[in-house]
């Protein structure tokens, strides 16, 4: 379903021009808006709720890496607990 994706970089949570990295464990509470949708389920139907990190080549990639955006030479992978 188009326009029922939300992409955010958390290193730009608290503002588009504002890098914040989290150290490594660290844990940082985001807002994920939910656009309006509707499904009809029946009884014993199961809904799945996904988060991950680059859906190339819809949206950018985000090589996780920290360096400047648009300048990335590395990538690294990425631990998404939710």
């Amino acid at each position: 379903m188009p326009g029922r994706d939300h992409v955010r970089r958390l290193r730009c949570r608290n503002g588009d021009r504002v890098t914040d990295f989290l150290a490594a464990g660290e844990v940082a509470e985001i807002i994920v808006t939910l656009y309006p949708s509707s499904n009809v389920s029946s009884r014993g139907h199961r809904i799945r709720r996904d988060a991950s990190s680059p859906n190339f080549p819809r949206f950018d990639v985000n090589p996780t890496a920290g360096e400047p955006i648009g300048q990335e030479r590395r990538r690294a992978t990425a631990h998404n607990i939710v």
